[in-house]
């Protein structure tokens, strides 16, 4: 009574000639293999490394602009392509850029918290040529959904806080985590590279704008926001800080990975030596970099950029930026008089450049 199907049958005569005498064998099957797709393993690669090493919630917005809330923080898309049978009214143009949605998550989920990291995955529609750097021309990289050469994948992170004074740390702490991913990923350093705001981006602040550089190619660009931005998302966030950075995954899929051998640990030990200095607030840290690149001295190792300072004991039009250079000597231990004698050279240097060097 409980044979009903071709299996109970089977399991029937197995059971009448002996499990035993059946000689074991694996099915005969068929197996595919798929090349690896190399922007879905970057996406996938680059949401895991900031979701998990800095904490960043993952949201979804639409693949449309929602003109209303364009409207409401100023922005001005230009030409966009355009769907025939919108979901709703003023929903009909796919979006250019993640940041308008990116903002809009941010105005909504301040009533719930006072402290927000978001990214987004996801896809952006132009003309047929994705974002790029004057420097370097990318060819158009296709997006992973559809092949559609119009289509690109881009990821937008943003960092919010309630608190105007806490700016420069959430955009350290962006441009670290942006650091460290293009480390994980990629072996290679990403630069900051100052550039003008684009003027139509009211998101893109005036002297604050960076392009993000990774061995050459445009990698995409991040800023601050300003208050005028965040008071027509919404007063409340007046008092809020906000940073973010959009970065285009689709010109970096045929980055190669670098790999480096580590250097051989110096047999004496290196000293570290930090120097502030004053500069205007519009001086682009492009400049100080080649005046610091043309100071030789046998025991300099390292120069590099450390943090900014803007507060009351600098004027507002200046702001302090320390500097940590690196000194040793290859064949014994650095001396008093050697760090003095280096210190007292470096600050000429400085000095000699035009750049004041700060005492406290």
């Amino acid at each position: 009574g409980d044979v009903s199907i071709e299996a109970d049958v089977i399991e029937e005569i197995a059971r009448g000639i002996g499990y035993d005498t059946i000689a074991p064998a694996m099915p005969q099957v068929t197996a595919r293999q798929f090349p690896i797709n190399a922007l879905h393993e970057l996406e996938q690669r680059t949401f895991e490394y900031f979701a998990t090493a800095h904490a960043f919630n993952e949201i979804h917005g639409y693949l449309w602009y929602d003109s209303r809330w364009l409207s409401q923080i100023g922005y001005d898309p230009g030409s966009c392509i355009e769907v025939q049978n919108p979901a709703g009214e003023g929903l009909n143009r796919l979006r250019r850029r993640l940041m308008p949605g990116v903002l809009a998550a941010v105005a909504t989920n301040r009533f719930h918290f006072s402290a927000l990291a978001l990214i987004e995955l996801g896809s952006v529609f132009t003309s047929g040529e994705p974002p790029t750097s004057a420097r370097k021309k990318q060819a158009p990289q296709s997006s992973a959904i559809g092949e559609d050469p119009s289509e690109f994948r881009h990821a937008a992170l943003v960092l919010a806080q309630r608190g105007k004074s806490i700016e420069q740390e959430l955009d350290l702490r962006l441009r670290a985590a942006i650091e460290g991913w293009a480390w994980e990923r990629f072996g290679r350093q990403a630069q900051f590279v100052e550039v003008e705001a684009d003027p139509a981006r009211p998101w893109e602040q005036p002297h604050r704008t960076a392009e993000v550089i990774i061995n050459g190619t445009a990698a995409g660009r991040t800023s601050p926001i300003g208050q005028p931005l965040r008071r027509a998302m919404d007063e409340h966030l007046v008092p809020w800080s906000i940073c973010w950075a959009e970065l285009w995954l689709s010109n970096l899929t045929e980055l190669e990975r670098a790999t480096e051998k580590l250097g051989v640990i110096p047999e004496f030990p290196v000293v570290e030596m930090d120097f502030s200095i004053v500069v205007p607030r519009t001086t682009r840290y492009a400049a100080i970099a080649s005046a610091l690149r043309s100071f030789k001295h046998d025991l300099l190792r390292q120069v590099r950029f450390v943090t900014s300072y803007e507060g009351k004991s600098i004027d507002s039009d200046k702001r302090s930026l320390t500097l940590r250079t690196m000194v040793a000597e290859p064949t014994r231990t650095l001396t008093d008089a050697d760090a003095e004698e280096f210190r007292a050279a470096f600050s000429a240097h400085l000095e000699r450049s035009g750049y004041e060097i700060r005492k406290s």
